[in-house]
Formats: structure tokens, sequence, C-alpha cells
């Protein structure tokens, strides 16, 4: 009996989160510890950071079987909105305990959405085995799985006043990124798993972020360098000349851009049509939408046409054409009728997960390099990047757009995945952006790759 009562109490252990205001175990303060140890290193070693960063908090939570999530809390600086999330994937040896795992990885995500959303989507829903995401899949296969959810994403609903935001810019983020890359080293370290570099994957804006962390990472010694290895995700960073089109349409985008922010906007409120869009269609399906700019549809119809005709966003000057998120399924009309890969009711679990708020200026200089005609320092040096590559691309996406970028690279040890299910001609169908990491069959034609690559490295 009294071993039945052990090992019920263990398992309580299991859900407690380790905070500033819990009683800590001591594999949770070593992991604290190593982390302010890795912000301080970071900062000196690279010279990236933007300010004193300063480890806030740590919380655990529990996925599924013995995988885990730890959260650590980072201010990055002075203002009241410097704070940024970095989190931890990873099979536990026991309660508080992280297995050491020799492969890892560092993921950092788009727009809207942050690390949970992105990439933990399914520990978030009802709709979905709680192991569909590509975070439990990668840590329940031996890699640790790292990420940061940006300091936008920390940016509560109701704020009025985003003034703070407005130097929140790519180097803002890659510096940020260099804290976090420092954290997770130094906890990796403490841990028994190791300090090496470890490699970088960047999904849509973060693989924006991530090649242009690579880019300064270039500038550093030998022994600064955090990057092991690089996996943009289904982003483009430079277009050749037979892209033209797409060149030209981001210098629109960043004049139109560039008016806004010097009118002073300086954030988006995308995440909150998102959250309106997801909750509605979830609650009230086939009531008619009340969303401006949805008008004459249902509530699901509005949230299937924002995910599977995205490219409508951006008319008339779409990043690629027919870009989506999903691939829907439309009727004679052309209105969305359902998915093809991915579950409705999952997707509008990860709608209501966006974040509300997002800091403009990233996507106004995102323009900025695409276009190619305003010098910005993130693309100077991309002929120094000699860590491998791989390329990982959804033809409804950015899709084979991406593969421009990785000719003017250094590597010499750069592969391409690209998913691609329909005919050239029915990109308007094809297997879409986010598809990537919701989708059903996710797992054999995207996730696999991934692990495969990384842990061949």
């Amino acid at each position: 009996m009294k071993l039945y009562i052990r090992l019920a109490l263990l398992s309580l252990l299991w859900l407690v989160p380790f905070s500033d205001g819990r009683a800590q175990t001591p594999a949770a303060a070593d992991q604290r510890g190593a982390a302010s140890e890795g912000c301080a290193a970071a900062a000196r070693l690279t010279g990236l950071t933007q300010g004193p960063c300063v480890v806030r908090g740590l919380e655990r939570r529990h996925l599924t079987r013995d995988i885990v999530e730890y959260t650590f809390l980072l201010k990055v600086g002075d203002g009241d909105h410097d704070v940024i999330r970095v989190h931890r994937v990873v099979r536990e040896a026991g309660p508080g305990v992280p297995r050491q795992v020799p492969h890892s990885v560092f993921m950092v995500h788009g727009d809207i959405w942050g690390f949970d959303g992105a990439f933990l989507g399914s520990t978030l829903s009802a709709n979905v085995p709680r192991e569909q995401s590509i975070g439990v899949f990668l840590a329940g296969r031996g890699v640790d799985v790292w990420g940061v959810s940006l300091r936008w994403t920390q940016v509560p609903a109701g704020t009025n006043d985003f003034s703070f935001m407005k130097d929140w810019d790519i180097r803002t983020h890659v510096g940020d990124l260099a804290s976090a890359l420092g954290v997770a080293r130094a906890v990796r370290g403490a841990t028994g798993s190791g300090s090496a570099p470890v490699a970088l994957l960047g999904w849509s804006r973060g693989g924006v972020l991530a090649y242009a962390y690579a880019n300064a990472e270039t500038q550093l010694p030998a022994e600064s360098r955090q990057v092991s290895a690089l996996i943009p995700v289904d982003v483009a960073f430079k277009f050749n000349p037979e892209h033209e089109g797409q060149r030209a349409a981001a210098c629109r985008r960043y004049a139109a851009s560039r008016l806004q922010y010097d009118g002073g906007q300086h954030h988006s409120n995308l995440g909150v049509l998102a959250q309106t869009l997801g909750l509605l269609a979830a609650t009230e399906p086939n009531l008619p939408s009340a969303v401006p700019g949805f008008a004459g549809l249902t509530n699901a119809q509005a949230a299937l046409l924002l995910m599977t005709s995205t490219h409508l966003l951006f008319a008339p000057n779409p990043p690629v054409p027919a870009y989506h998120f999903n691939a829907g399924k439309f009727n004679l009309l052309g209105l969305p009728t359902g998915l093809q890969y991915t579950r409705e009711a999952y997707l509008y679990d990860f709608l209501q997960a966006a974040a509300p708020f997002q800091s403009f200026t990233e996507q106004v200089e995102t323009e900025a390099v695409w276009c190619g005609d305003v010098d910005t320092p993130h693309d100077d040096y991309l002929g120094e990047i000699n860590i491998p590559v791989l390329y990982v691309g959804a033809e409804g996406g950015f899709g084979s757009y991406g593969v421009d970028t990785l000719g003017r690279l250094g590597s010499a040890d750069v592969s391409t995945h690209l998913v691609r299910l329909h005919p050239a001609q029915a990109r308007a169908v094809e297997f879409g952006h986010a598809d990537l990491f919701l989708a059903d069959n996710a797992r054999e034609l995207v996730w696999a790759p991934i692990h495969n690559w990384l842990v061949s490295r």
C-alpha cells in the first residue's frame, strides 16, 4: 500500500509548475540557474543582444506520456513589455529531470502564433490526439526541442498604446534569439545533453529571422556561434530574376507598409481577427458572419476563406501566387466547403490560439529584404553562411519560391524537401503553409523528413 501511495504522489509531481511563488526541485533550480548563465554568456559572446536578460520564472507542463514542456520567462530589456518566453519540449527520466538527449533543434514561429500555437497546437486542442504536434513528435523520437515566443506574443489583449513596438524590428528579434539560444545551450549543458550549437528552424517570418540570425552570426568568431544548422520552413528571403514579379510585388507592399509605419502604425491586430473567426466558427458555424469583410458568408465559411485563400489579404500583391495556409475544398462559386488535410475543428482551435497583437516593424523590414531595393543589414553576408541547410516548403505556400535563397548561401550541404500533392496548375488547392504543422498527414510528409535530417547531422 505504501508503494501505491508513493507512486500516486510521484504522478502528481508531474503536473506541478515551477515558478517564482512555488518551491522548486533541485533540478528546476539548476535549470533556472543555468538559464541565467546562458543569458549572460549570449550577451558576452555574441554582442547581438539588446539589453539585460533576467530569468523571471520557470514552469513545467506535462504534455503526454513522459514528454513535458518547460517554459522560461525572460526579461530582455528595460521596458514593461520587453519579455520573451523560451520553451523546451523533452522527455523526462523523472519529474523535473530531463533526459540526456544528443540531438536538438530550436524553433522560431512566424506571424500571429507563438511557440505553443505553432508547434504544440495539439496540446491546446481536444479535436486531435495530443501527440499530433511537431514538438511532441520530435521530442518523442529523441530530439531536444527548444523554441521562443517572441516579445509581441506576450502583449496582453486590451492594450491600446503600441508606441513601445515602434523599434521592435528584425534586429530586436535577432538579439532576443541570441539570448534564447544561450539559454537553450546552457540548460542543455547543465542537464547532461551538452552545450554545443543547435539547429535553428524558422517557419514563415520565423524563417526570415532565422536567416537574419545566421547572417549576423557569420561575423562572429567560431567559438561565439550558437547555430550548427539551418532549417528555413516555407519562406523566401531573396527572389531570383525568374521571380521578378514576386520581388516587384514586395517592393509595392514595402512602399505601402512604410507609409503606414511613418504614419504611426506600429502594430498589427490580425491575431484579433484570427481569434474572432476561430471562436465564431467553432461555436456558431452556420450563422451569418458579422465580421467586416466577410459579409454574405457563414462564420465557418469566413474562417475557412481566411485560411484557404490567404492571398486575398495581400491583393493585388500576394507574396507568391495563390498563397494559402490550408488546402481547401471549394464549390462552383469558389467558396470554401472544407479542408483537404487538416481537421476543421482543429483549425478553429488553432485560430483561437493566436496572439492578439504583433509588432509591425519587422513586417515592413521583411518587405524591404524581399524587395532588395532598400538596403538592410540582414542579407549582407548570406554567402558566408556555411552550415548545413534543409529547406522545407509546401507548394500551396512559398514552396519552390523559397528555393531561390539557397543558391546565395555559402553552404555546400544544402537539401530541399518540398511537399507537392497536386499538379502545378492546381496550386490554389495544394498542401498549404500551415498544413505543414496541422495536417493529419504532416507526420509522414513533413515531420519525419525533418527528424531524419536532424539525427543524421
